[in-house]
């Protein structure tokens, strides 16, 4: 079977116009090769209903069919997810088999159907499109996110069983693949990317019409972080340091997803919210610093981190935490391991030199930790996995 004989169809999918992560990355690289259907995930009615949209045309967008967005690549909105409320597992399975009667009658015809799932919710959906061939994209210790908690073991035990009955997992890191590794045998470590030329163009670097913030009205250094606003976040150690250096401007790109604001009563720090990726490179081109102030815990120690690539593309001098994935940078990074440290390390990064040899390496490997080049392994994956069928 060549490539473009079959189907990619990519289940469990964030919405395709958010915040720009692995799910759309990969999907752009793979429609390059194949036709590339992405089945954005949809609430349950329910859920709509506590959010107060229960007329959100999103629970009926399913109706429309697929949306053309290039050459290859068409997105198809799921019909919303059957309530948890009911049992995790009775939902995922009723969910995939909802999706898949709905999406297959927009299926081309006489084409082969490949699945990759994004998630252990996606268990429901194996086997539902006669697929040839299957694929378990694990990116995050699931379960470990805050709100699963009531189903946390049911969700790693359908973690477990996805991995056991698809035909590759792929696993961001070792850590990952180490956990999964005896349940299925055929796994490969292909961790994130990123896109160095978004952020290494000039054209993009450009000033948007309407900034979230005047970038070049910031006093004093600007120490950035870009990504949602998450529960995980040390957002203290961003506040220390807005707290010891009010001459320094803190930049907080990415949606609020934390109980309440609490840098108000700090005029140096910025919270815009998320801004659009085609915008991005404005914002963090001006960054000094760019941060990963993560908690350390059992999510975040599988965590590869996308930001940690971004960042390299601009050069930029990089305090994180002691997340594992990025220790294995620590020559190219700054490693904190509480506040005091956190606020010192920026200040030891702010004085790296503007011509250190550190500032190319870290674009060197962006360049060679790219999405195109990720793309390009799954596609001799596939070539390679596909050849008997």
């Amino acid at each position: 079977m060549k490539l473009d004989d079959g189907i990619l169809v990519m289940l469990e999918c964030i919405p395709y116009d958010g915040l720009m992560q692995r799910h759309q990355h990969l999907a752009h690289e793979l429609s390059k090769y194949m036709q590339v259907v992405y089945v954005e995930e949809t609430p349950s009615r329910i859920r709509r209903f506590f959010e107060g949209r229960l007329l959100d045309p999103a629970l009926g967008a399913h109706k429309l069919g697929l949306k053309k967005i290039s050459e290859n690549l068409y997105i198809y909105k799921a019909p919303p997810y059957h309530p948890r409320a009911t049992g995790y597992r009775r939902s995922i399975e009723l969910t995939g088999k909802r999706i898949a009667q709905n999406l297959k009658p927009h299926l081309p015809k006489g084409k082969k159907i490949i699945t990759w799932l994004f998630s252990p919710s996606g268990l429901g959906s194996i086997g539902q499109y006669n697929e040839v061939f299957s694929v378990f994209d694990c990116f995050d210790l699931f379960g470990e996110f805050p709100g699963e908690e009531r189903f946390r073991d049911e969700i790693r035990e359908a973690m477990f069983e996805t991995a056991g009955k698809v035909s590759l997992v792929i696993a961001t890191n070792e850590g990952l693949e180490n956990l999964l590794l005896k349940y299925n045998k055929n796994i490969v470590v292909i961790q994130n990317g990123c896109d160095p030329e978004h952020f290494i163009s000039r054209e993009k670097r450009g000033r948007p019409k309407k900034p979230a913030i005047d970038m070049e009205s910031l006093a004093g250094p600007v120490i950035g972080y870009m990504g949602d606003i998450a529960p995980w976040m040390e957002l203290d150690y961003l506040l220390a340091a807005a707290k010891a250096h009010p001459d320094w401007s803190i930049v907080l790109l990415g949606t609020w997803k934390r109980d309440k604001p609490a840098h108000g009563d700090f005029r140096n720090v910025f919270a815009p919210g998320s801004v659009p990726y085609n915008e991005l490179p404005y914002y963090a081109s001006r960054f000094d610093v760019g941060t990963i102030p993560f908690e350390i815990n059992d999510l975040t120690r599988v965590v590869n981190p996308l930001k940690l690539y971004e960042y390299f593309a601009l050069g930029i001098p990089v305090v994180a935490t002691r997340l594992p994935e990025v220790v294995k940078q620590r020559e190219l990074a700054y490693i904190a391991g509480d506040s005091d440290e956190f606020v010192a390390k920026i200040e030891e990064a702010l004085d790296e030199a503007g011509d250190s040899p550190a500032r190319s390496k870290r674009v060197q490997i962006a360049k060679e930790n790219s999405w195109e080049t990720r793309g390009e392994i799954i596609k001799e994956l596939f070539s390679v996995s596909l050849r008997n069928i």
